[in-house]
């Protein structure tokens, strides 16, 4: 599973690898940096001053040259070279050649990157490592031919090497460098406060919280909602979600998610959450985990069981249970139905299950399909619980109905634009492949470009919101219901050198206009939905779309 897919964001992984100042050492014409290859979990030595590359083609840049560097899986260090040569990283195909460094076998590889010409050495690491449940036994370390020797030379496994002070310097260096709203922050004070934080701290293990906690609370202050950190204990059990098994809106239950804890505990979809713990639980639209806990961000988490006070339709007395919050699956397909006068429907939810995109997408698929043996003459796509994830398996759900082309992308702080296609199942951002879940087998409706209506609400959040974006401008499209969540950045994962990953939010989200949508996607009815009536005959937003699109050609009797 790639970390793009696993941490659940916007845009791909970007590689990370900055610096703490070093002494300049004795034979050094200039100073010099210590260059803490996170990714890759090394660090060496480069010139003092380079500085962080914003683009994110590089770790590292300056007077003509660069850094990088990446783990490399591989059974041996010949599939190692052979596979990273041929990775999507180089522009052309890269020649190998056999090498050593510090009396080891090594390979040395010499490629382009964006048009800069570049070399690598992959080495064996010697303190293997794991991301994503891959082994990496292998790095890379990537830079112009003029500098990579030099660098080299003075490469470091050891993870004693990275003190607290480098390890915040270079977290500090590279959110300044890339995140989104970094120019709405006063840097220099930031930096005086992590530093005044970890004064006498021996350890990152004891630092790296509270430095993460002071970067992510000034982003949040810059109007940063969607960055955020998991420490490594919480990265091994991104596969599974935390908290009661429940999503609520307002306080109507509206999932149950399978064999979760609520489910054990006899709680069901439509069921009224009126207390926890006795404390009235109010209109919280969002997926409930402990306290209300907004999921993924597993901050605040707790072990403790609570009482939850229920009000269930037909039952005279109110009803308690007890959750004890615990890890449960939040994988639940696409479904589809048909409605009256030849109508389809179709609900995505939100996407959050590492190695099961496939499963997600192809269920929308067939589900589709199996509503579409009949023709339909338009739809309605619900987002409405589309509570975010990953934003590939979702455009593949719904890209039978919205159609091919390019529709969305993503425009970094320096009005760098990435745009994004999708056709026939394939997802590409300007045209590298990120996504083929269904190999070439997308299903067509019989009645290509229906009228589509489009049911938003604030529990579309990030992936969900870019699907709602997707259909922004498209022809005989209206969107119906609230505005959503709002977090209408893309998050690049950023795998850190003590195996804490960060979630650093560092483009917009766009429209295929290429308008930006900061504060959430605005609806063009604007309707309240009464969850209590959800997906019933009584739901006025659904009731809504379905009165516009039986005015339109295609459905008109």
């Amino acid at each position: 599973m790639a970390l793009r897919d696993r941490l659940m964001f916007l845009v791909g992984a970007v590689l990370l690898a900055i610096v703490g100042t070093l002494p300049t050492p004795t034979n050094a014409t200039a100073s010099t940096k210590l260059y803490v290859g996170h990714y890759a979990r090394i660090t060496a030595k480069i010139p003092g001053d380079w500085t962080v590359d914003p683009t994110g083609t590089f770790d590292y840049v300056g007077h003509g040259g660069f850094v990088a560097s990446q783990p490399v899986p591989g059974q041996t260090l010949e599939d190692a070279c052979v596979a990273f040569a041929a990775s999507p990283r180089f522009d052309r195909p890269a020649s190998i050649t056999k090498t050593t460094w510090s009396d080891q076998t090594a390979c040395r590889i010499a490629a382009e990157i964006a048009g800069a010409a570049a070399v690598a050495v992959v080495i064996a690491h010697p303190y293997p490592f794991e991301i994503d449940g891959e082994p990496f036994a292998y790095a890379a370390v990537i830079a112009d031919p003029r500098d990579l020797d030099a660098i080299v030379a003075t490469l470091d496994f050891a993870p004693d090497r990275v003190t607290p002070e480098a390890y915040a310097t270079s977290v500090l260096d590279l959110v300044e460098a890339r995140a989104y709203r970094a120019d709405a922050v006063d840097w220099p004070a930031v930096h005086r406060e992590v530093l005044d934080s970890i004064d006498d701290l021996p350890t990152v293990e004891l630092a790296r919280e509270g430095i993460l906690d002071i970067v992510v609370q000034n982003l949040r202050m810059a109007g940063d909602n969607h960055s955020f950190f998991l420490l490594p204990h919480e990265t091994a059990r991104l596969a599974e979600a935390w908290g009661y098994g429940l999503l609520v809106g307002g306080q109507q239950v509206l999932v149950v998610y399978p064999n979760g804890p609520a489910d054990r505990a006899g709680v069901q979809v439509g069921d009224l959450l009126d207390a926890v713990d006795g404390r009235p639980f109010g209109p919280i639209a969002t997926p409930v985990d402990p306290a209300g806990q907004i999921a993924p961000d597993p901050a605040g988490r707790r072990d403790r069981a609570d009482r939850l006070t229920l009000r269930r339709p037909g039952a005279a007395a109110a009803i308690a249970v007890t959750v004890a919050p615990g890890s449960y699956s939040r994988f639940v397909s696409p479904a589809a139905r048909r409605l009256p006068d030849g109508v389809g429907y179709l609900a995505v939810p939100g996407f959050t299950t590492p190695g099961q995109q496939t499963a997600y997408a192809a269920a929308a698929n067939r589900a589709v399909a199996a509503v579409d043996r009949s023709p339909t003459c338009g739809w309605v796509v619900d987002l409405r619980l589309d509570t975010g994830g990953s934003y590939s398996p979702m455009v593949t759900a719904v890209g039978p109905i919205l159609g091919n082309g390019t529709f969305v992308g993503w425009r970094s702080r320096d009005d760098r634009q990435t745009w994004v296609t999708y056709q026939d199942g394939r997802v590409t951002e300007d045209g590298r492949e990120v996504s083929d879940y269904l190999g070439g087998q997308s299903y067509a409706l019989q009645r290509p470009h229906p009228p589509v209506a489009v049911l938003t609400g604030r529990l579309t959040v990030s992936a969900g919101e870019v699907a709602a974006l997707a259909f922004v401008g498209r022809p005989a499209t209206r969107l119906f219901g609230e505005s959503t969540a709002g977090r209408t950045t893309g998050n690049g994962g950023f795998p850190l050198f003590d195996g804490t990953e960060l979630a650093l939010a560092v483009a917009a989200v766009t429209d295929r206009t290429g308008a930006t949508h900061l504060g959430g996607v605005e609806p063009d009815e604007l309707i309240p939905t009464d969850w209590t009536t959800y997906g019933t005959e009584q739901d006025r937003v659904l009731a809504a779309a379905l009165g516009w699109l039986n005015r339109q050609p295609a459905c008109a009797k």
